[in-house]
């Protein structure tokens, strides 16, 4: 173990011994600090509710929010029938359907001929 020297044990040149206090003796984290702390929160929180909304989060009408809607679900119908009519398309044209009914096939005579 290591021999730790004697002295100046409340300043903080040593390095050794608890810190002195600063701002006069009192605490610097103590609850005049926390308060000191919060006061520009609180001032911008309170700036930024006072400000209002932006012009972009005003409040929509609600005839046009209802107009937006249903124009939005119309246009999402015609693009899922476009997509589901691309695919059933692509489907016809591929092999796909005919190997796979070659396949139950084979598969379905194989086991008539187990049993």
């Amino acid at each position: 173990m290591k021999a730790v020297p004697q002295g100046n044990k409340g300043s903080l040149s040593s390095g050794q011994g608890p810190p002195t206090r600063r701002f006069g003796g009192k605490d610097p984290s103590g609850p005049a600090m926390r308060l000191i702390l919060s006061l520009p929160v609180l001032a911008v929180v309170l700036a930024m509710v006072l400000e209002g909304p932006a012009p972009a989060q005003a409040a929509p009408d609600v005839s046009s929010t209802l107009e937006s809607i249903s124009e939005k679900l119309t246009e999402f119908g015609r693009t899922v029938a476009d997509k589901f009519g691309k695919a059933v398309d692509q489907i016809k044209k591929s092999d796909f359907p005919e190997k796979t009914r070659n396949w139950f096939s084979e598969m379905f005579n194989k086991l008539k001929e187990k049993f």
